[in-house]
């Protein structure tokens, strides 16, 4: 059991992080830990540090966004930035 933590929970906003996930939570959980992954469909939504991804990290833990570092990036769904 963690010490600092009573539950570990990874939030995905990256599909690309699936397998990294499930080997991390099944590590964790091997060594006794509270520990789980949720998925946060924001693919569709904009590219990483976007609106979903700030919105997230300003709810979770807001004193780790520097919003004077805030700037407008590419604006399109990430459909229309990156090839299928």
């Amino acid at each position: 059991m963690s010490s600092w933590a009573g539950e570990i929970t990874f939030v995905n906003t990256h599909g690309g992080n699936l397998a990294a996930l499930r080997g991390a939570v099944t590590q964790l959980r091997a060594e006794g830990h509270h520990a789980r992954w949720l998925p946060c469909a924001t693919e569709e939504l904009d590219l990483h540090a976007g609106h979903a991804e700030t919105s997230i990290m300003l709810h979770l833990d807001p004193l780790t966004v520097d919003m004077s570092a805030a700037e407008v990036g590419d604006t399109r769904p990430r459909r229309r930035c990156s090839p299928p």
